[in-house]
């Protein structure tokens, strides 16, 4: 589905505004904000461990690039419990992210653009078992509390949800129960925006949580 060039070009200006304010936040405030965040993020890993029982938290992770929200503790903390811990690795020749599992940090390497992602030998996670990640962190450049989120115009994740979204409705009709990962982002100074302030479609995914340096926002 195209998006209207309006929203289009309003995407795009605040792309550009929202990575000018990002690269602008002194390193040190960033890491501290990153920490608490990421503590935030660890309870609620902890309380979906709680309702798992034996089986073991699948968990998709963006590795942090340049300016973004470190995740590097969340990372460590998902390795050290025994986390299915998934990275995406980017192929130039499709649209869709391929989602590989580590099992440490020596797993990752400098891949495409610089960006750190899984190394070849890392195991290719199915297309088919997606559905089964319990938590997702989302890299953005800006959030709303409607769960709004403006990307950097890969859409990569937006045709990751797609996928989630028709594998469920499949389910659904085959009268089998489906839960949607929850959807979450690690939300640096600035980038919590008004309502209605990020241009949305129809087709776009919504975050369900956002993890502050202050605590938890739950979207309704």
């Amino acid at each position: 589905m195209e998006e209207h060039p309006d929203k289009l070009q309003l995407k795009k200006q605040l792309r550009s505004r929202m990575h000018e304010l990002r690269e602008d936040i002194p390193p040190d405030r960033r890491t501290e904000v990153s920490r608490k965040a990421c503590e935030h993020a660890i309870q609620e890993m902890n309380r979906l461990r709680s309702e798992l029982g034996q089986r073991k938290l699948i968990l998709f992770l963006y590795m942090t690039f340049r300016s973004e929200a470190d995740t590097s503790i969340l990372l460590a903390e998902a390795l050290a419990q025994g986390d299915i811990v998934l990275i995406p690795k980017v192929r130039g020749d499709s649209p869709l992210m391929e989602l590989r599992e580590i099992k440490k940090r020596e797993d990752v390497e400098p891949g495409r653009w610089n960006i750190p992602e899984p190394a070849e030998h890392t195991s290719v996670y199915p297309v088919e078992k997606w559905l089964e990640i319990d938590l997702v962190i989302v890299p953005g450049l800006a959030y709303d509390l409607h769960g709004g989120r403006i990307g950097y115009g890969g859409g990569y994740y937006d045709r990751f949800a797609e996928l989630i979204d028709i594998e469920i409705q499949r389910q659904v009709k085959q009268g089998q129960v489906a839960t949607p990962p929850i959807y979450a982002g690690l939300v640096l100074p600035g980038q919590l925006l008004q309502p209605h302030e990020i241009p949305m479609e129809s087709q776009d995914f919504r975050l369900n949580l956002l993890f502050t340096e202050s605590g938890v926002l739950h979207i309704e």
